[in-house]
């Protein structure tokens, strides 16, 4: 079963690649020490970590620019969720763990 970091990323990059060395859809060759996934040019380390500034700028980016965004917004609002807005754009982890239960992600 995909992680949830990963079943995260396709929800706001469904044409996007999720590289990961032990995927059997994926192979890799060596470049320039590095390894590079075949399938969509990047090197194995591109994967964002959403509980990192970087990582975190990857997924709001993303997020803000959604059509579900607001519905998003709305939704933290209205059902009783301890996530507040300004939360939710300045904590990774508080973002990243109401998304996984907006889209129902669970797992890993």
């Amino acid at each position: 079963m995909p992680s949830k970091d990963e079943q995260l990323f396709y929800k706001l990059e469904p044409e996007g690649c999720w590289c990961e060395l032990d995927c059997p859809d994926r192979t890799f060759e060596i470049t320039d020490r590095h390894l590079k996934c075949k399938h969509c040019g990047s090197l194995l380390h591109a994967n964002p970590d959403f509980s990192t500034w970087e990582g975190f700028g990857w997924l709001i980016e993303r997020a803000k620019k959604a059509e579900w965004w607001w519905k998003f917004i709305k939704w933290t609002e209205e059902d009783g969720h301890s996530y507040g807005l300004l939360v939710l754009l300045t904590d990774p982890i508080a973002l990243t763990n109401a998304l996984y239960e907006y889209f129902g992600i669970e797992g890993e």
